[in-house]
C-alpha cells in the first residue's frame, strides 16, 4: 500500500453495539487494509474483531480477493444479532 492512501471509513451499529469500519485503498480503488474498532474497547468481541480486520487485511495485501471472503462469510450469524441501523446491511 502507499504511504498516503484513500480510505474510507463506515459507522455501524448492530444490537446495540456501535462500531467504524475502515477501509485503506490501492490507487485503483481496491481494498488493501480493514480497521475495525467496537465501542466496547477491551472486550473479547473487540479484541476477535479486531484480529479478523489485521488477517483480512493480510490476506488482501498478498492477492485473496474481496469476493472470496464475502462469499465465505456470507450467511453466517453469530450472537449478538440484531437490527442494523445501515439499510445496506
Amino acid at each position: 500500500l502507499p504511504k498516503v492512501r484513500n480510505s474510507k471509513t463506515f459507522s455501524f451499529t448492530v444490537a446495540g453495539s456501535h462500531g467504524y469500519l475502515t477501509v485503506g485503498e490501492y490507487d485503483d480503488g481496491s481494498p488493501g487494509e480493514i480497521f475495525m474498532r467496537l465501542a466496547k474497547q477491551g472486550s473479547t468481541l473487540a479484541g476477535f474483531m479486531d484480529a479478523l480486520a489485521i488477517s483480512l487485511s493480510h490476506g488482501l495485501q498478498f492477492g485473496v480477493p474481496l469476493k472470496d471472503y464475502v462469499k465465505s462469510f456470507t450467511s453466517m450469524s453469530f450472537a449478538p444479532s440484531g437490527i442494523t441501523d445501515d439499510p445496506e446491511i
